[in-house]
């Protein structure tokens, strides 16, 4: 139809991070990458506003449709994003970066890395995907 996947909302999000939340068969996530939807947009998620300090601060922080994927435990969103290109873990067209799995956080990006998403919603399948791809 024509339409720019990569549109976004105020708070920065598209449909490629709704999809990793919310189309757990991957279908979706997977049309969208194919037709060339950013794997490396970066918006706060979830989508809120907050008078609340600590949520001000939590909710200020941006993801990815992969950290987005992590979180809602969505392993074919995960598949996905990492078939298509294995180094949107790794690598950030920006310059931002994890550097290996276990790296906890990225001072840039103010966010915990995927693995670590994965490990603290105990999600061990999503953990060995993510390992499979530094095999």
């Amino acid at each position: 139809l024509g339409a720019d996947v990569n549109v976004s909302d105020k708070f920065g999000c598209t449909a490629l991070h709704l999809a990793c939340a919310f189309d757990t068969s991957g279908v979706l996530v997977q049309h969208l990458i194919s037709g060339a939807a950013d794997l490396f947009v970066m918006s706060t998620w979830p989508p809120t506003e907050t008078e609340n300090e600590v949520d001000r601060r939590t909710f200020s922080r941006t993801y990815s449709p992969l950290h987005v994927a992590v979180n809602y435990g969505n392993l074919a969103a995960v598949k996905a994003i990492l078939s298509a290109c294995p180094t949107a873990y790794t690598a950030h067209p920006r310059g931002l970066k994890f550097s290996r799995p276990k790296d906890e956080t990225n001072r840039d990006l103010q966010a915990p890395s995927p693995f670590l998403y994965a490990a603290w919603r105990g999600n061990d399948k999503i953990m060995e995907v993510i390992l499979f791809v530094f095999t």
